[in-house]
């Protein structure tokens, strides 16, 4: 974790400044991107159930449409929404 109420002792230190703030900076970029990720991951599992809930609702009709068995459906909506 950052110390943010770190401060150097003396007017020469402004290195020191500059080198706490890019750690500050680059933490928060960091921070972002992951929930960058994780927000991308569960919008991609959200997809995903919708679109097992649709194959599991769909006829025999629109299976043969889209070149789908019936058992390979069921296998498909059976999954959780986690599993890829």
């Amino acid at each position: 974790m950052i110390d943010l109420s770190y401060r150097p002792t003396n007017a020469s230190s402004a290195r020191e400044r500059k080198t706490v703030t890019d750690r500050i900076v680059h933490a928060a970029r960091c921070c972002g991107e992951m929930f960058h990720r994780a927000f991308a991951w569960v919008a991609l599992c959200r997809r995903r159930a919708i679109g097992r809930r649709h194959l599991a609702e769909m006829d025999a009709r629109m299976l043969r449409d889209i070149g789908v068995s019936r058992v390979d459906a069921s296998m498909e909506a059976c999954k959780r929404w986690w599993q890829s």
